[in-house]
């Protein structure tokens, strides 16, 4: 019975993630904020941290407790399927909402090598675009890099989050 709540808690916490990840990029391209870049990077992750953290939160609350394993399973599968959803969300958004967006991954990876003092060339800029326009159609080795890449961050996240908020079973005599 426990795996099983705590199965729904992460998937119920993983499809919030998602549309809370969905609702963002969409508002930044309703706004015209770049959705390329650390910036927005950073922000919408702390959000998502912040969903998994009510994730967690309402699963102690609603259980009364919640252990680390407990934790550490619900974060995991909140990220795996936050994840694969915002993989083919991705596709949708760079193919279908805004394909433009390949201008401005263009733009951006320039200017960022120039910063770092490199001369771009052409060959260089074919490069970036070859790279930016094979990311924009579905490929199961991209998802499956995805997916690995974002189990092995939410597997660190979910450590430092289960340890920050995990709470005794108050029936546990040990």
């Amino acid at each position: 019975m426990e795996n099983k709540s705590i199965t729904v808690q992460g998937v119920k916490t993983g499809l919030l993630a998602a549309a809370v990840s969905i609702v963002i990029m969409l508002l930044a391209y309703v706004l015209g904020i770049s959705v390329v870049g650390w910036t927005f990077q950073g922000i919408s992750t702390l959000f998502i941290i912040g969903v998994m953290i009510y994730g967690l939160v309402s699963f102690r609350k609603a259980q009364g407790y919640m252990d680390f394993a407990q934790g550490l399973g619900i974060v995991i599968i909140a990220g795996v399927i936050s994840s694969l959803i915002g993989y083919f969300f991705t596709l949708l958004y760079y193919n279908v909402i805004n394909p433009g967006i390949i201008d401005e991954i263009m733009t951006q990876s320039t200017a960022m090598m120039q910063k770092m003092g490199m001369v771009v060339n052409e060959e260089m800029e074919a490069q970036i675009r070859q790279n930016a326009e094979a990311n924009m159609h579905f490929s199961f080795k991209n998802m499956a890099f995805g997916v690995v890449g974002s189990l092995f961050l939410w597997t660190i996240l979910s450590l430092i989050l289960s340890a920050i908020f995990k709470k005794k079973n108050p029936d546990d005599i040990i």
